[in-house]
């Protein structure tokens, strides 16, 4: 199995860059314990990839799952559900969860840091109208800060434009690569 998994603190642009790397994947949601996922598959209707997390215009990602959600996740990525699984966001983002993912991809996974600076971040969350508050967003930031520093990751511009930050994720992410590969064959079809 390939994984990849995003963090970054709120309004870095993680779901936005979910969305730009998903874009055209049909899927169709499913539910295991308290995992949400999205089951990405091909034509002939195989799962060639998943996603953690449940589709919503303002929380997307793992930020709907629940806050008990932890073990059930590392049960479900221990199990391989698809060749691929990717994820974002804060609710899985903790050390015991990312170090069983990567566990599970056996030398597959790739851990992205969106490096956003403070201030573009807390002007993203402003504008979408989903502003926390200046604690929640500092123990956030200082969360990620952690887990960049105790984790191997890949850091990524977070002031990038999706579509080019989409470019430099894929390259750093076999992952990715493959979840892409995906997308131009559905896209042609």
């Amino acid at each position: 199995m390939l994984g990849c998994y995003l963090i970054g603190s709120p309004g870095a642009g993680k779901s936005t860059l979910m969305t730009e790397l998903t874009r055209g994947l049909p899927f169709i949601e499913g539910k295991v314990g308290l995992v949400a996922f999205k089951h990405y598959r091909d034509a002939d209707g195989r799962t060639v990839a998943a996603e953690l997390g449940a589709p919503h215009p303002l929380f997307p990602g793992t930020d709907r799952l629940s806050m008990a959600v932890s073990p059930d996740a590392i049960a479900w990525v221990q199990a391989a559900p698809a060749p691929v699984v990717i994820g974002e966001g804060d609710r899985l983002a903790t050390r015991p969860f990312l170090e069983a993912f990567a566990e599970a991809c056996d030398g597959g996974f790739t851990l992205l840091w969106l490096d956003t600076p403070e201030n573009t971040a807390r002007a993203r969350s402003a504008a979408r109208g989903t502003a926390q508050n200046e604690g929640w967003q500092k123990g956030r930031r200082t969360k990620v800060n952690n887990l960049a520093a105790a984790l191997p990751h890949v850091r990524l511009d977070g002031t990038m434009r999706p579509e080019v930050l989409a470019e430099h994720a894929r390259a750093a992410s076999p992952a990715l690569q493959a979840l892409g590969r995906l997308a131009r064959v559905d896209g042609a079809a």
